[in-house]
């Protein structure tokens, strides 16, 4: 039986997992633009393994890295400006995934920010939390829970990266949190569907579960006072725009 809000795919969901599948406020999964989106994108499929890996490419490099000014986005609104971080990201790709009747939990963590080290210089980088809420997805593959953390950070920009930098140490830094040398990870964003993905998960200092809405978690981080404020209005852009520069780069 499929779920009243996915859309009309060839297969069925599996047996059990109506609590992973299910619309929420962020996961806003009657949105047309999504709905329209999706189905352009599955059109001639007819395996869910080959759904799940079409979405994940498509949010992965569709949707680009950036900050944004506040972390209560709903799908939608994701889509429609074309970039987030891992809460962005994440909510975005969960949503999709429920259109097509493929089960999704979210995995929650919190990340030290010093992932961001080399996007913000100057006075305004006293402004970023220590601690940041982290988000990705484990997505149901027909044999177990991937996790698909890798969505976060475009291929586009990963290999921007790496064509400036030239070095054998982790990844640590610009937006990259990661054990592998930027040379490797950038040559290992083709996926098959059946392993799991990364690439800031060096920043991730406490794991907070398993959840299967994130919307309380989400509120919980939201951040208060002027610090928070500044933050997420005037520094948030700053290295966001610092984003875009290194992705422009030739």
């Amino acid at each position: 039986m499929k779920t009243t809000d996915a859309i009309s795919v060839p297969w069925d969901p599996p047996i059990g997992m109506a609590s992973y599948l299910g619309k929420s406020e962020l996961c806003d999964m009657e949105a047309r633009s999504l709905r329209i989106v999706v189905r352009s994108l599955v059109k001639d499929v007819t395996l869910p393994l080959d759904a799940l890996r079409i979405v994940y490419n498509f949010v992965r490099d569709n949707i680009v890295y950036s900050i944004p000014s506040k972390i209560d986005y709903k799908a939608s609104d994701v889509l429609g400006v074309g970039g987030s971080d891992s809460v962005g990201k994440t909510i975005l790709l969960a949503t999709m995934l429920k259109l097509v009747s493929i089960p999704i939990r979210f995995h929650v963590g919190m990340a030290n920010s010093d992932y961001l080290n080399g996007l913000q210089i100057g006075p305004l980088q006293y402004f970023i939390p220590r601690l940041l809420l982290h988000l990705w997805v484990e997505a149901w593959n027909g044999d177990r829970f991937v996790t698909l953390e890798g969505v976060t950070v475009d291929r586009h920009y990963i290999r921007k990266v790496a064509s400036v930098i030239n070095t054998d140490e982790p990844s640590y830094g610009l937006g990259l949190a990661d054990p592998r040398p930027i040379g490797v990870m950038a040559n290992q964003l083709d996926w098959d569907g059946k392993t799991d993905t990364y690439c800031q998960r060096a920043s991730v200092v406490s794991d907070l579960g398993d959840h299967s809405q994130i919307e309380i978690v989400v509120k919980a981080n939201e951040g208060k006072g002027l610090g928070n404020l500044i933050y997420r209005k005037i520094t948030t852009p700053s290295i966001t725009r610092q984003i875009a520069r290194l992705r422009s780069l030739i």
